[in-house]
């Protein structure tokens, strides 16, 4: 019982201490924003700079593929700075935000699953940039031509103009998975989980763990008291009867 007492007592602590830290933590979104580097191109599913014109440019294109609330593309953008600015005058530099509906359907054409993603647009084709590097010199040496190596992933450029008549024609299928739908639901799970990073509470979590010591406990101190009334229980065996000596 003792025992119990004190690990009771010591998760309840442990969740109140955690929990302070918890209410005075600053959301990821009041960040204050990195300003970009003067090169850097934003490009947009719709309007003057967008996916589409830039298929047939004489430079290649490094494009990012991020979202506003994104942790890891705003810790990638002073990584992004440093590339524009060795890049400026040799490789245009551009960021496509693909959280939108209409962006994202369009970054899935070009393999974009996730942010930050980074593609080379040349040529009537789009390269991939290996996700495992996220150097400034890895980038850099993959934008002046490393993508044109053989074992690079590429593949031609697909129609990367938006249109409202074709999604309401997916929409209206009664059958088949809706990309766009299951996309954007899968966008706002992430944003929630960057927003909120732990899925349980701390005092929930504090009242699971509390409550696995405590079933713990009791369930060895009802082994053992069972274990203790089978032994005092027991029929004693009748001791053989002693044997007479022969006078």
């Amino acid at each position: 019982m003792v025992a119990l007492l004190c690990a009771v007592i010591f998760t309840s602590f442990v969740a109140v201490s955690a929990e302070k830290p918890t209410a005075t933590k600053q959301d990821a979104s009041d960040e204050p924003e990195v300003e970009l580097h003067r090169s850097i191109v934003e490009l947009t599913p719709d309007g003057e700079n967008t996916l589409e014109s830039i298929r047939h440019s004489e430079r290649p294109w490094l494009v990012e593929f991020y979202a506003p609330w994104c942790g890891y593309c705003k810790s990638f953008t002073p990584v992004y700075n440093v590339v524009a600015g060795r890049l400026n005058g040799k490789v245009n530099v551009a960021r496509y935000d693909g959280s939108t509906q209409k962006a994202h359907k369009l970054g899935l054409k070009l393999g974009v699953i996730g942010f930050p993603t980074l593609r080379v647009i040349y040529n009537d084709r789009y390269y991939t940039f290996p996700d495992s590097k996220s150097d400034p010199e890895s980038i850099i040496k993959f934008a002046e031509g490393g993508f044109k190596a053989k074992k690079v992933k590429s593949k031609q450029l697909p129609s990367l103009v938006y249109s409202e008549g074709d999604s309401d024609k997916s929409e209206e299928k009664p059958t088949g998975l809706n990309y766009a739908q299951a996309f954007d639901t899968w966008l706002k799970a992430t944003k929630e989980y960057i927003e909120k990073p732990t899925l349980l509470k701390r005092t929930e979590l504090a009242f699971l763990v509390t409550g696995f010591v405590v079933g713990s406990l009791f369930a060895g101190f009802v082994y053992m008291f069972m274990t203790f009334l089978s032994l005092i229980m027991r029929p004693k065996s009748a001791s053989p009867p002693a044997s007479k000596k022969d006078d």
